[in-house]
């Protein structure tokens, strides 16, 4: 199952974005849900980034966990 998790925090809005895990739809490689949700983490780093906002990013391909931390943002 994938899971999507949004932290936040007294001093910024967001402080984090976590997607980790497989949608296990269909087998790894092949799975058009994985595939969406990549999609969709990648459109969010790209519009963070489109407004310069600091951002840090972890990737752990084995364990399908891409991490966002956003490092300058307020509320």
């Amino acid at each position: 199952m994938t899971r999507v998790t949004l932290t936040v925090s007294e001093e910024t809005a967001f402080e984090r974005i976590c997607t980790e895990g497989h949608s296990g739809y269909a087998e790894e490689g092949s799975d058009i849900v994985c595939a969406a949700v990549s999609s969709a983490a990648e459109l969010v780093v790209n519009i963070l980034e489109q407004f310069s906002i600091d951002i840090s990013i972890e990737v752990d391909e084995e364990d399908a966990k891409v991490l966002v931390l956003i490092l300058g943002s307020e509320k």
